[in-house]
């Protein structure tokens, strides 16, 4: 008879010891899949083999005692008891089975073993710290359907610190889903393949998912499959992602819930999941790359390439014409803030690079405004980088910024406009210090379709687009600094004592006067200041006296709203004019007013003009 106590049996082991040996030298990981296997020293001399007590993990465990030890599982180990407490490692090796049972079983000690099956098809097994889908029959391979087990192998991870999910292998799988707070996803360059579906997602963090991360390098692969609706889907704050590369999906990652934006129930709209960043990785040969909603969804992405690019698919392909005609916005907000920093963006066609759209609070605290995409040093190719879209027709309260393009280069694929935003936008648009490339563009670069829209555009940053000057925005309300706005020129009208406002007739067309040239009317002199009001407004007017003698003294004044700012006494045939007026309100009227003794004619040449320079901040 031997007893059971805190010392492994002399006898069973040595009955057992062969076993063990050719166990452990196939045994191919501890903790996981990625450490090398170890000798039989090293397990140590607390070593217990299932066999040895029937395979029964309550008779093991009734061995083992309190004290730390090895549980090898060589065979088949069946779980009658709840626990394996946490001063037991479980060791299987190849060949070995877990059998779970009924109830579920907890894993509070270690669990070691290579990529290969160790549970029983049916059962739950909870509190793993390093599990991996092989351990629960997935093939790795990408030939059969693995949603089932790398679901288990995701349920199975338990709470401690450090704890993760381990992919290797390439997972054909339909969805799966993460909802367990500080989830981490270590993938040594795994694949996940869709299979046919249709789902909502390949993978989604549900709201329990808080605080997860995906490290290592991870790729996905959606087949061109429409029936998708993207490969990641975070629903969950706090969240990490590093190197996730995307190939052919409809929609690479969708942020928040679309719901958010569409369902009416109060308080839905003002919903989101932020602190939310994408490091590195790719979209490649997808349709889209992001789309967030919800007005409290923040994502920031740092160097990751964005591309939507829809022509990969090979003629003949059945897939190919629904493919093409999909939408291929790359980068869409709804309500919420994206953030890109360095990288690349880009669409290369002409359906617009950047989409956003409004969502409707109506939480008091909460504008209903615009998404909004900023994006800073990054590589950006397409042929309509930003358009505002309103589908649902919502009227937005929002005044901010809602495409900040800083610092940025590329090319320009079409000679479409770059920015264009719908009639109820009335947001900013701010693009300063990029350089973007496109040869002989004739268009304009923004067509604004609200004139409370702001609009702040260094005509520099496009090639070539300088000579346009402020004429390259059609629409909206632009910000520059000291600009010539208007240039009329030739007055040959009769100027008499009482005096008379100086009517200039003809236009000199200048780079950034075409907005401004509705504002005077030569018919009267007067120049209106237009919606969004003009700062540092200076205003320079010469005239030229057809008839009269040198002797003449003549009285220049520039009238605000009738009223003379300033005035200047002049000697002479001609006269000379020129004030800054602080700050122009809308609908303030500005006009030259000339008296002259005797009725003096002006006499009609280039000579006689009148200039406006001003700013808007």
């Amino acid at each position: 008879m031997t007893s059971k106590g805190s010392h492994h049996p002399t006898a069973r082991f040595a009955l057992w010891i062969s076993v063990v040996v050719a166990a452990v030298a196939e045994f191919a990981g501890a903790q996981g899949a990625g450490t090398p296997p170890r000798t039989l020293a090293e397990l140590g001399d607390r070593t217990f083999v299932a066999g040895a007590y029937g395979g029964s993990l309550r008779a093991a465990l009734a061995a083992i005692g309190d004290e730390p030890a090895t549980l090898v599982v060589n065979a088949t180990l069946v779980c009658e008891a709840p626990t394996i407490p946490a001063n037991v490692e479980l060791v299987v090796p190849r060949g070995g089975l877990v059998s779970l049972g009924a109830d579920p079983l907890l894993v509070e000690g270690t669990l070691s073993a290579g990529r290969y099956a160790i549970f029983s098809p049916a059962g739950t097994v909870t509190g793993l710290k390093d599990p991996c889908p092989e351990w629960f029959g997935a093939g790795g391979l990408g030939a059969t359907d693995d949603t089932a087990a790398v679901q288990r192998a995701i349920d199975s991870v338990g709470d401690r610190a450090g704890s993760r999910l381990i992919l290797g292998g390439r997972y054909a799988v339909t969805s799966l889903l993460v909802n367990r707070f500080g989830f981490t996803i270590e993938s040594e360059n795994a694949w996940l393949v869709a299979r046919p579906g249709p789902s909502d997602y390949l993978l989604r963090f549900a709201p329990g998912a808080h605080s997860s991360t995906i490290t290592g390098n991870l790729f996905i692969d959606l087949d061109y499959n429409l029936g998708y609706g993207c490969a990641i889907n975070v629903n969950a704050r706090h969240f990490t992602a590093h190197n996730v590369n995307m190939w052919r999906c409809p929609l690479g990652w969708l942020i928040g819930d679309p719901k958010w934006a569409t369902s009416g129930i109060p308080g839905d709209a003002e919903r989101g999941d932020s602190e939310i960043e994408i490091i590195g990785g790719s979209t490649a040969h997808c349709l889209r790359a992001v789309e967030a909603v919800g007005a409290n969804t923040i994502v920031k992405f740092t160097g990751a390439l964005l591309y939507s690019f829809p022509w990969s698919l090979r003629d003949g392909d059945p897939r190919k014409a629904a493919w093409e005609a999909a939408d291929c916005t790359a980068i869409r907000a709804i309500g919420a803030l994206i953030y890109i920093d360095s990288g690349a963006i880009a669409n290369f066609n002409t359906i617009p690079l950047i989409d956003v759209q409004p969502i409707a609070t109506t939480n008091k605290e909460y504008f209903s405004e615009y998404g909004k995409v900023f994006v800073n040093s990054a590589h950006v190719e397409g042929g309509n980088f930003f358009a505002a879209t309103n589908p649902r027709g919502i009227v937005s309260a929002g005044r901010s910024n809602s495409l900040s393009m800083l610092g940025c280069n590329g090319y320009l694929s079409s000679d479409n406009p770059v920015v264009t935003t719908d009639p109820l936008f009335l947001g900013g648009v701010l693009i300063q210090n990029c350089g973007f490339y496109r040869a002989g563009r004739k268009s304009v670069i923004a067509v604004i379709g609200n004139r409370e829209a702001t609009v702040n555009i260094d005509t520099r940053s496009f090639f070539d687009a300088s000579p346009k000057g402020l004429n390259a925005v059609r629409g909206g309300t632009q910000k520059f600094t000291d600009r010539m706005i208007l240039h009329v020129r030739k007055a040959a009208q009769t100027i008499h004592p009482g005096g008379d406002v100086v009517k200039f007739v003809e236009f000199d067309r200048l780079p950034d006067g075409a907005d401004f040239e509705a504002c005077y009317d030569p018919s009267t002199g007067v120049f209106t200041c237009p919606y969004g009001g003009l700062v540092n407004v200076t205003v320079r007017a010469a005239m030229a006296v057809a008839t009269g003698k040198p002797t003449d003294v003549s009285l220049v004044e520039i009238l605000r709203n009738g009223t003379p700012l300033f005035y200047r006494k002049v000697a002479g045939l001609g006269a000379e004019i020129e004030y800054t007026i602080p700050e122009l309100m809308e609908a303030d009227r500005v006009a030259v007013r000339m008296h002259s003794p005797a009725g003096r004619t002006l006499d009609g040449g280039g000579g006689n003009s009148l200039q406006i320079t001003a700013s808007r901040y």
